[in-house]
This record gives C-alpha cells, sequence and structure tokens, in this order.
C-alpha cells in the first residue's frame, strides 16, 4: 500500500522538476534565478545535478552558489513542483486509507509519509555540481537536510489533514456544520481559477511588455518554459495585485512594489486585473451550484468559502516569498504581502460571496434574477472584458519602467527604483535621458583611449579621467580587463541601459558587459 502512494508523488514530483529543468536547458535558460547567476546544464550529469536541485528547492532548500569572489544564496520555492505533488499524496492517501479506526488509519498513513521523504532525501544528495561560466568556476549546491525537513513537515501535515478528516468530523458531530464542506468546494473552485487566471495574465503581461516592438509568437513560446516550477508563484503575484495588494520588486529596489495603483509606467488597462477575484468567484459558486446541495445552503457557502479561500491564499503566498543574497550587498526580499494581501482577499470573496449568496437566495424572485445568477455569462463577459483591456494595452505599450527580462526571476520586477511619485515625470524625460547616456558613453570612450594612451591601461574610476565629466542624472559603470574596457549608462529616471564595448567601438541598446 505505502508504494501505491508514494510511487506516483515521487513520479510527479520528478516529472515537473524535470520538465521544469528540461525546458530551461532546451532555451538556454538558467535553472534558477537568473538574475543571480548564469548556469545552464549542458550535459546528462549537470542536468541530473539539477533536477536534483530543483526538487530540493521545491521544498524549501536555498540554492547556493560559490564563486571565488563570494557566495550568492537564492530562497525562491518552484511551488508547481511541491503542491503537484502534495496535491497528489492527498488525493491517494484519501483513496487507499482503510475506514477503520483512527489507530489504524495512522499506522496506515506513516508508511508512505517516511517513504516519500526518505526518497525526497536521497534525491537532494545529488544536487552539488560545478561548472565554469565566463573562465570562472561556480559551485551549486542545495541543502539535503532543508529539502527533508520541510518535507517531513508538508507531507506529516498533509497525512494528519487526510487522517482527522476535520470537516467530516465536524459535520458528523453538528449536522449544521455540513455547509462548510460545501463552502470548502466552492473554495478549491475559486483558488484554483485565480491563481490559473494569474498566471496567464503574467505570461500575457511579460509578453506585452518585453523590449521590442514586433510581436513574435516565439516570444510568448520562450516564456513559457521558464514558468514551468514558478507557475504557482506568479498566479499567486498577479492575485495579489488583481485585489489590490502589493508585490514587492526584486529585479531593481527591494523597497519597490508594484500594484494596481502604484504600476510604474504599466498602461492603465491593467487595471482590469481586477476582474480576477470576480471571475474566481463566478466559478466558486458555479462550483457550489453544482454540489447537489439545495439553494439555501449554497446561498450561505457564497459567502462562508472566503474564510476558506483565505486559508489557502496563504498556504500558498507564504511559500512564494523569496530572497536572494549577495555578497556585500543586503538581503532582496521579494514577493506579496501577505498579511494585507489576506485582509484583502477575505474583504473581496466575502463581499462577493455575500452578494451571490443574496442572488441565489431562495426567497428571492428566480425568474426575474435568473439571468444574473448564470456563471457561464458572466465567465464570458468577464473574460471578453479582459481580453479587451489587453489589447488596449498592447496599443497603448504603457510599460515604460517594465523589465520583461527579469519579469520571471521570481516575481514582477520593473526596473525603475524610483518612488510612484516620480515615475510619472521620469517617464517624460526618459527619451532625453537616453540621448544624454548615449552621448556620455561616447565621450568616456574617448576619454579612456586618451588614458590607455598615456598609461597602458584602462581604468575603471571615472574619476582619473581628466577630460571627462559625468553628468549628474547619468549613472554610469565601467569594468575593465587587460585588454579593453566595457561601460554602461542610463538615465535616473530611465530602465533602458546602454553599453559601450572597446572591442566594437560603438554604442549599443541594452545592458551587454
Amino acid at each position: 500500500m505505502p508504494l501505491l502512494v508514494a510511487g506516483p508523488v515521487l513520479l510527479l514530483i520528478v516529472g515537473l522538476a524535470a520538465l521544469s529543468c528540461l525546458t530551461q536547458a532546451l532555451t538556454g535558460s538558467p535553472v534558477l534565478m537568473p538574475m543571480a547567476f548564469d548556469f545552464t546544464p549542458r550535459t546528462t550529469s549537470s542536468w541530473f545535478h539539477s533536477l536534483a536541485r530543483e526538487i530540493a528547492t521545491a521544498f524549501g532548500s536555498p540554492l547556493v552558489g560559490k564563486a571565488s569572489d563570494g557566495k550568492v544564496r537564492v530562497h525562491s520555492i518552484p511551488l508547481l513542483v511541491s503542491a503537484g505533488g502534495v496535491l497528489a499524496y492527498v488525493a491517494l492517501l484519501r483513496r487507499t486509507l482503510t475506514q477503520d479506526g483512527l489507530p489504524l488509519r495512522i499506522i496506515q498513513a506513516l508508511r508512505p509519509w517516511a517513504l516519500v521523504s526518505l526518497t525526497l532525501l536521497v534525491i537532494t544528495l545529488f544536487g552539488r555540481d560545478s561548472a565554469r561560466v565566463d573562465g570562472q568556476k561556480i559551485e551549486l549546491s542545495a541543502s539535503p537536510g532543508a529539502a527533508f525537513g520541510w518535507a517531513l513537515l508538508v507531507f506529516g501535515l498533509a497525512s494528519a489533514v487526510v487522517v482527522a478528516r476535520p470537516l467530516h468530523a465536524l459535520s458528523a458531530r453538528y449536522p449544521q456544520a455540513a455547509d462548510w464542506t460545501i463552502a470548502w468546494r466552492g473554495a478549491k473552485a475559486a483558488v484554483t481559477t485565480a491563481v490559473g487566471l494569474g498566471f496567464l495574465a503574467a505570461i500575457a503581461t511579460a509578453f506585452i511588455e518585453r523590449d521590442g516592438d514586433e510581436i513574435k509568437l516565439a516570444d510568448l513560446a520562450s516564456l513559457v518554459p521558464r514558468a514551468v516550477g514558478h507557475a504557482v508563484n506568479y498566479g499567486v503575484d498577479v492575485w495579489q495585485v488583481s485585489v489590490l495588494g502589493r508585490v514587492r520588486n526584486a529585479g531593481a529596489n527591494p523597497d519597490a512594489f508594484l500594484a494596481v495603483y502604484d504600476r510604474h509606467g504599466l498602461s492603465l488597462f491593467y487595471i482590469a486585473l481586477v476582474l480576477i477575484p470576480v471571475l474566481s468567484v463566478g466559478a466558486g459558486v458555479w462550483s457550489l451550484s453544482r454540489s447537489g446541495a439545495d439553494r439555501l445552503a449554497v446561498s450561505r457557502a457564497c459567502y462562508r468559502m472566503s474564510a476558506f479561500v483565505v486559508l489557502l491564499y496563504l498556504i500558498l503566498a507564504i511559500p512564494t516569498l523569496a530572497s536572494l543574497q549577495v555578497p556585500g550587498e543586503e538581503v532582496a526580499r521579494f514577493g506579496p504581502e501577505v498579511l494585507l494581501g489576506a485582509l484583502l482577499i477575505g474583504g473581496w470573496y466575502l463581499v462577493l460571496g455575500f452578494a451571490a449568496g443574496q442572488l441565489l437566495h431562495p426567497h428571492r424572485d428566480v425568474a426575474s434574477h435568473a439571468r444574473l445568477v448564470r456563471p457561464v455569462e458572466v465567465a464570458v463577459i468577464g473574460g471578453v472584458l479582459l481580453v479587451v483591456s489587453l489589447v488596449f494595452a498592447v496599443i497603448e505599450k504603457g510599460g515604460k519602467d517594465f523589465q520583461p527580462q527579469r519579469a520571471f526571476s521570481g516575481t514582477f520586477a520593473f526596473g525603475d527604483s524610483s518612488s510612484s511619485e516620480n515615475s510619472a515625470s521620469g517617464s517624460s524625460d526618459s527619451s532625453s535621458q537616453d540621448s544624454e547616456a548615449r552621448s556620455t558613453l561616447s565621450e568616456l570612450a574617448a576619454a579612456e583611449e586618451s588614458y590607455d594612451s598615456d598609461n597602458g591601461f584602462y581604468t575603471d574610476d571615472t574619476s582619473n579621467l581628466s577630460s571627462y565629466s559625468e553628468p549628474s542624472d547619468v549613472i554610469v559603470d565601467v569594468t575593465t580587463s587587460s585588454d579593453g574596457f566595457c561601460a554602461t549608462a542610463t538615465g535616473v529616471d530611465s530602465s533602458n541601459y546602454f553599453t559601450y564595448d572597446s572591442t566594437n567601438g560603438s554604442v549599443e541598446d541594452g545592458d551587454n558587459c
């Protein structure tokens, strides 16, 4: 019996992790957190090690990259891998447990719990690997102990819930509590819809706001593989934004946030994301209406499901919180504001659920209100409005401060560290600053060549360049080598970067150093 539960669960976990690693290898994307280091599995051996690390990080282990100049520590859980495994574990364990007494059910649940956890420990032992990137050796590792501990805890809690069956026990003891069992069904449908729509919106947003004006289907196809492991994470992030919550930015400034009301230059039409909780509640109500319960029970369950929605949000949102630690810098934390998000989601789903419950109440005139409560019509109307808004977002192309190349590093990343008050004026000045950044690089190049002629080498300290004066509204970064130098420049109110490389002698778009 333990193998009937543990076997399929382990195969699913390994399969999801393998799919994530394989698609990243095929598309040339880093295994995890491209902002941290560029490490792509190029051999069968390295791919196997990356698979073990992906599983370890799915169960709470940090990913550590060691190089000669320091250590990078990343904590970002690919929640689809762990959540898929836990859901499969719960479903299989419920089917295999007998209806006998509680002690026997506990014994039956202990064996698959131990088997799954120990097997994950063995797999994660193979997560250590090394590779050379740009001539520098990088060692990657995960913590098998951390992964084993979190696997014990997660699958242990799942086993306890399946064994105890709290809702079933509560309904048996208090018959009037049976409505809560119906509400649980609606909450599962609502949360699944919200996270699914959030993920699709994240893909669409990164596609719309990517660099360049020409839209290609290949661009969208290249975005999807990066999101395999973190699909749930992106869905939760967008869900948070859709209920007027905030998501902390990891790509630019750890103190900056993205929200519907603080879009950092994104199109006004992204306000249509508020349709996600509306459609989510509609999906929950539709699921309740198909439960076979009477209309009064369904009416009550419409607003009672808000409690379970908040619980599921907390279960999903807390693991999506991520962090990045780079030598010499403070720890960058990113993800949703969980406490604020829980309050907002509770309010949204309570109010919308109560309104839906009133429409479904048996004392209302069903004939006159039937058209108001057809979930298919509501879903179609809401979906059309959402698509129309995204089309207008493409036309307006308002994401001036949004950097889609970082959008799948764990959450939204919009590049500009300025506040919302400064972003509006910054967008209007960005074009002039872009021109100044280009001219600054040209002046810097001439000064560097003059310095090299006099001293025989280039310098990364611009104060040594007597013929160069750096403008106050342009940020310049110079790196040197034995045979040349590379410099990047950007305006203080612009998210656009420009590069001058002495090997080709021209200014190019993007940060290419």
